[in-house]
């Protein structure tokens, strides 16, 4: 009787270390996939600190490559484009004061012309 005792205590304690092996085992499971998820939060983290300081900063600080042909090149299209935008709109101001030019000298031709549309009888249908 002493010996069924004894192995049935040693199987009870069996049974805990093999339950206990499997709850270790899904424990470090647990914390490793923390550990990854944890380790993936940071990159993301780093990414969108990245992004916004890419996105904060203005045009004229825009890196680029060390290869100094390029940054030249960049910066003679970018000269390029300022230039153009300024002849459109000096273009721009151009036009607007001619148009008001034209419409001050109909005006003082004939005052009592309407600026509205005339139709001739020929055109009306009827």
């Amino acid at each position: 009787m002493a010996l069924t005792k004894l192995s049935v205590k040693m199987l009870l304690q069996m049974k805990l270390a093999g339950k206990e092996q499997e709850l270790t085992e899904k424990n470090n499971g647990f914390l490793q996939n923390i550990d990854v998820a944890e380790g993936a939060m940071q990159n993301l983290l780093r990414e969108f600190t990245k992004m916004d300081h890419i996105l904060d900063r203005s045009d004229d600080e825009d890196i680029f490559s060390e290869n100094s042909q390029t940054d030249f090149l960049h910066d003679l299209e970018t000269k390029k484009w300022d230039m153009l935008e300024l002849e459109a709109g000096h273009d721009r101001d151009l036009q607007s004061e001619q148009a008001e030019q034209e419409r001050d000298h109909v005006q003082q031709e004939d005052p009592q012309a309407s600026t509205s549309l005339q139709f001739s009888k020929e055109n009306i249908p009827e």
